[in-house]
């Protein structure tokens, strides 16, 4: 059984990493491949330059946090709650860098109004995050409502990123770089099948060998 898990850990880490990969380069050429409106293209670099990396993080954080929050849920024990308590605090840093990256005068000065409208969106849905882990702990919501509330904060995250793409304005640029958000987000869906299975595992779910 262990073998049978890390082969599926494994092929689910490549299918993430790869996508994570192209999508980085994608972003480099969006900003870089034409002259053409010069000043939106500046704009949309300093958008892009600054929220890539914090918003990749905190997807990174949430997920793992969800991961171990269906483990906790699933089977309840002290070392799965201290895990779970530990990634909040790995979670709460990358809160605390996006959102003073967003606040950032290079940021907040060139953001469009649809890119600052899916910004206001995530941090709303942040802002309950501490509710959300409260009512993990004292058992007041289920697995699955937690799990899509996971979802949906991730879900929200791309938003930003789609957004500051399509701000670029260039259809041969914006394109591609949607088709690789698109892409990502196949592998999202991955992540949270991954994160199912853990907490299957968890559970001793599958018969024993």
């Amino acid at each position: 059984m262990s073998l049978r898990r890390r082969s599926v850990l494994l092929r689910v880490a490549l299918l993430v990493l790869v996508p994570l990969i192209f999508l980085v380069g994608i972003f480099s050429y969006a900003i870089t491949s034409s002259a053409s409106a010069a000043l939106t293209l500046s704009r949309a670099r300093s958008v892009i330059n600054g929220l890539k990396q914090p918003v990749a993080n905190l997807q990174h954080a949430l997920a793992h946090e969800r991961t171990q929050m269906i483990v906790y849920t699933t089977r309840p024990a002290p070392a799965a709650y201290g895990a779970f308590q530990s990634q909040q605090a790995i979670t709460d840093h990358a809160i605390t860098a996006l959102l003073a990256t967003a606040e950032s005068p290079a940021v907040r000065n060139s953001t469009t109004v649809a890119t600052a409208k899916a910004i206001t969106g995530l941090r709303a849905g942040l802002a309950s995050l501490p509710r959300l882990r409260a009512k993990i702990t004292d058992r007041s919501i289920s697995g699955l409502q937690a799990f899509t509330a996971y979802n949906n904060l991730i879900a929200a995250s791309y938003q930003i990123l789609e957004q500051s793409i399509i701000a670029v304005g260039d259809a041969r640029q914006v394109l591609p770089a949607i088709a690789v958000i698109e892409l990502a987000i196949s592998n999202e869906y991955l992540q949270q099948e991954s994160a199912l299975l853990d907490g299957s595992f968890a559970a001793h779910a599958f018969p024993a060998r």
